[in-house]
């Protein structure tokens, strides 16, 4: 980073409290805040300066976040001090301004309303289906490619009318991105990286579009700026229009943890050229206790590529007892495991409940033997799921059941429901898929009609139900309701077990709570609903052991980011664990996950925890040797206070 380049184009300010001290409305400001410094209520505080003091009526908010959760929060609280507020914010990610902005304008570049958002799986499986149709190499590992598309749409490349940029990628890849995005376009779908693309195209090529927004959002607020992708800039960058747009950013480059996703450190830089911005810092946090700043502070100063002339977070005024950080090296993962159960069990009888209790590691594998030992000791405890909303095939077909009531083209979300509610008429589905094809028809059209065409009766009752349900998809709430009435009835008559059939019950009731609960101040479209869901469970919204104390959360640094909890256990910190054996040979990597460390240690209220492992598995069950990491050395020793025993069945265990 260009030290000297910041300096002059800032004119930086520490102030005590931002929220008694703002900057006027007019103008492009960067607060830099570090965590816990509450940059939720300071955006909430500055949207209110806008909406309220500013003494016009008409004006609106576009207000940028990272998370739907951070969404949600920040529309909650405006909502309490904006009498207001309807039709006067647009309050969420980057990809629901995207959505919304290309189901409201979309046609005009081509992409219906109606589209449906494909997540991994489903590009994955659109893939695969390539594959198998022969219009992609059978030797195609489908999961790298996944993996390089998401990147380079992060960058920006493999838009439509990017062929410029484009050239320079290989051929190859190239012709593969154009079948992809063929079969897509077909299919009515979008992935999530065309959502970005697609509204930067729409505005660069349909201006008059690009206008109604910059006159609609004179006033813009980015929360999280340092997770800004390369594509995401772009689209921030048009909708700035200079000399008219108030832009009022929050960022902590020592919390940027998403470089794997292309966002970067220069693109802070770019701010400064393109915008003119003014630095403010904010430091103080209220989150955490003198000594997890001061070893927070220690670790991250190791850092080299960090804003020059940055003061260091400082603690809040303590109240108590401040609990020294502890340490405990493990023999194994099991005795890893063990002790983290332990240790909650004791600070359970002290009146902690699980959910005031977080496991983080740096990946899900390192998570297994903490979970045994947490189930053996009775100790609720659940981690965010990757695919539906427990991880089952039940709940996966009731989503995907959503996903085809919004686009009746969703062909692969049919094929899904299928194999869930009839799987003896899989084949007969094909067959009427490849029909439709030939007539160049509907494959609705074609299902209605299977009854003659020897399936059993599941299927054409299949789609005469579909079509009932989607004269509700314009509301998802009423639209779940619908469901939650008339699902159970039809499931007595599918093939789907009866367990099949509870967990799609059970299912759909989490999803109506979820719903009403986001709906509570107004209707939600289903297009908006679904495009939340994979953030919902990631955040783990979804597929939690229920109970009144909640449960322990087992989580990864990157799921940890923007959460709290009183006590916090920093497990598997060993040499080539944590970090990453690679980062040795790459300082760029390696602060990254010096930033991950940074990350975990301020999620911590009350006490802190670090564990390693004296031996540690690999994913192919191979045991090594494990050393501590180095970032424990980072932290001063006198914070750190040494576990030597632990109580086990009644019994000390002796170190």
């Amino acid at each position: 980073m260009d030290a000297n380049r910041v300096r002059r184009s800032s004119e930086a300010a520490t102030v005590e409290s931002l929220r008694e001290a703002l900057p006027p409305i007019e103008g492009c400001y960067l607060v830099l805040a570090g965590p816990g410094t509450g940059k939720t209520a300071l955006l909430v505080e500055r949207a209110r300066q806008v909406l309220v003091e500013s003494g016009k009526s008409k004006i609106k908010v576009l207000a940028l976040t990272f998370t739907n959760k951070a969404a949600a929060e920040m529309k909650g609280r405006l909502a309490a001090v904006v009498s207001d507020l309807e039709g006067r914010a647009f309050i969420g990610t980057f990809h629901s301004f995207a959505n919304h902005v290309l189901r409201a304008h979309g046609s005009a570049i081509g992409i219906p309303a109606d589209f449906v958002i494909y997540n991994e799986d489903d590009q994955l499986e659109a893939l695969r289906q390539l594959r198998e149709d022969g219009r992609l190499p059978e030797s195609l590992d489908v999961d790298s490619i996944v993996h390089a598309f998401s990147r380079l749409k992060s960058r920006g490349l493999l838009a439509e009318g990017t062929k410029d940029e484009d050239e320079r990628l290989p051929e190859s890849l190239r012709l593969l991105h154009y079948e992809y995005r063929k079969a897509l376009r077909e299919l009515n779908a979008l992935d999530f990286g065309d959502l970005i693309l697609e509204a930067s195209r729409l505005f660069r090529e349909h201006p008059h579009v690009l206008r109604l927004y910059r006159v609609a959002y004179r006033n813009i607020l980015v929360d999280e700026f340092q997770d800004t992708t390369p594509a995401q800039y772009t689209l921030l960058r048009q909708m700035v229009d200079p000399g008219t747009t108030n832009l009022f950013a929050v960022a902590d480059e020592d919390q940027l943890i998403f470089e794997w996703n292309e966002a970067r450190l220069e693109t802070l830089n770019l701010f400064f050229e393109d915008f003119g911005a003014k630095v403010i810092y904010s430091t103080l946090t209220h989150r955490c206790p003198a000594n997890i700043v001061e070893a927070a502070n220690a670790v991250i100063r190791n850092n080299r590529f960090r804003f020059p002339g940055k003061p260091e977070i400082r603690s809040r005024p303590e109240g108590g007892r401040v609990e020294p950080i502890r340490f405990y090296g493990a023999t194994d993962e099991a005795d890893e495991g063990r002790f983290v159960a332990e240790t909650i069990s004791g600070l359970r009888t002290l009146g902690h409940v699980p959910a005031d209790f977080a496991v983080i590691a740096r990946a899900r594998r390192l998570l297994n033997a903490t979970e045994l030992a947490l189930a053996s000791s009775g100790i609720p405890g659940g981690r965010p799921s990757l695919a539906g909303l427990g991880g089952t095939e039940e709940s996966e077909a009731v989503v995907r059941l959503l996903r085809w009531l919004q686009n009746s083209r969703d062909e692969q979300s049919a094929r899904r429901v299928v194999r869930f509610l009839a799987p003896g008429e899989v084949d007969t589905f094909e067959r009427v898929v490849g029909d439709a094809k030939r007539r160049a028809i509907p494959f609705e059209a074609a299902l209605a009609e299977s009854a003659d065409g020897g399936g059993s009766g599941i299927l054409p009752n299949i789609a005469e139900r579909v079509v009932k349900w989607r004269l509700w998809a314009r509301d998802a709430r009423k639209l779940l309701e619908a469901l939650a009435a008339d699902l159970p009835t039809f499931l007595e008559f599918s093939e789907s077990t009866e367990g099949s059939a509870e967990e799609a019950r059970h299912t759909l009731g989490e999803l109506l709570d979820l719903c009403r609960g986001m709906s509570a101040r107004g209707r939600i479209a289903l297009p908006d609903f679904l495009l939340s869901l994979p953030q919902m469970v990631s955040q783990g919204r979804m597929g939690r052991p229920v109970g009144h104390e909640g449960a322990v959360s087992l989580l990864t640094y990157h799921q940890a980011k923007g959460l709290e909890f009183p006590v916090v256990f920093l497990i598997a910190l060993e040499s080539g664990t944590f970090p990453d054996f690679r980062s040795e040979r790459d300082l760029r990597r390696l602060e990254e996950e010096r930033r991950l460390f940074y990350v975990g240690i301020t999620r911590t209220k009350m006490r802190l925890y670090l564990t390693y492992s004296g031996e540690r598995s690999d994913t192919y069950g191979r045991v090594w040797r494990k050393e501590p990491s180095r970032f424990i050395e980072e932290i001063p020793p006198e914070l750190i206070e040494h576990v030597s025993d632990w109580k086990e069945d009644g019994k000390t265990k002796g170190r």
